[in-house]
């Protein structure tokens, strides 16, 4: 009589995101091991992920600046040599690190920038005066979920600038965000998306200076940076431009003190 008990069947892990199931068959039930593996494989297709890794945030999609959902960094990005958070790193580095930190990791798209920007704007809790466009817009975010809960996001606008994904145009002047106007006629396109600086940039309404939104600020063309910070008090002479829909397209994407970033991932690759 053949022993079965020790010479199960180990079926390799079933992939549904990053969850992974183990199951020991004896070998007279591998045809309906296998059955259940593609049942349960289709489910997990169909339901998809529906959590970002510890760390990041939910972005939920906002058409056209992004067609699915993302998750993104709670914080700004933090070196573990010095617990502070990640600067002096060139833009490849950071595209290397983010993709080693989640699977499908990389430093967000401008569009996914404005996604989460664009949400979040439309949120009460974002403003100081407690209602849409009443007071300041803040630079810690919240932002609702299909499911009635809420990413906390933290630190857009207020700490360092931050590397997106995208090249600014060569030819623009420097502005206030809160004076981009739907009706500017200088059009590029940038991450697939054709558009002027207020769709690239700036919020959907119109609000005064006194939100602080930002600026826009151009010397040539080059990497675009977002969130631009208020101070950095280790770069002297440093006078930043608070304000989460502050952008910067002047940088070389080299080393320099106020520049860090925080990754991203498409949730169907990194959810959990």
């Amino acid at each position: 009589m053949r022993n079965t008990d020790s010479k199960s069947l180990l079926v390799n892990y079933l992939f549904l995101g990053n969850r992974k199931i183990l199951i020991r068959l004896p070998p007279r039930f591998i045809g309906l091991g296998v059955f259940l593996l593609v049942v349960i494989g289709a489910v997990g297709v169909l339901h998809g992920a529906s959590k970002c890794p510890p760390g990041y945030e939910l972005i939920p999609e906002l058409s056209p600046w992004s067609n699915e959902k993302y998750c993104i960094m709670t914080w700004e990005a933090v070196n573990p040599k010095t617990t502070a958070p990640w600067n002096y790193v060139t833009i490849e580095e950071a595209e290397d690190i983010c993709d080693s930190n989640v699977p499908g990791g990389k430093i967000p798209t401008n569009s996914l920038w404005q996604a989460m920007l664009r949400q979040a704007e439309m949120v009460n809790e974002n403003w100081t005066g407690k209602l849409v466009g009443i007071g300041a817009f803040k630079t810690d975010l919240v932002i609702p979920n299909q499911d009635g809960s809420w990413s906390k996001i933290y630190d857009v606008g207020d700490g360092l600038w931050e590397y997106v994904n995208g090249v600014g145009p060569g030819d623009f002047e420097s502005v206030s965000i809160h004076q981009l106007k739907d009706g500017d006629t200088y059009y590029w396109r940038m991450n697939t998306l054709y558009g002027n600086a207020k769709f690239h940039f700036g919020p959907r309404g119109v609000y005064p200076e006194t939100a602080l939104l930002g600026h826009v600020s151009q010397r040539h063309s080059s990497h675009v940076m977002r969130g631009g910070d208020e101070e950095v008090p280790h770069v002297q002479g440093h006078s930043g431009q608070q304000g989460a829909f502050s952008a910067a397209l002047n940088h070389s994407g080299q080393r320099t003190a106020d520049v860090g970033f925080r990754c991203a991932c498409p949730l169907r690759t990194c959810g959990l």
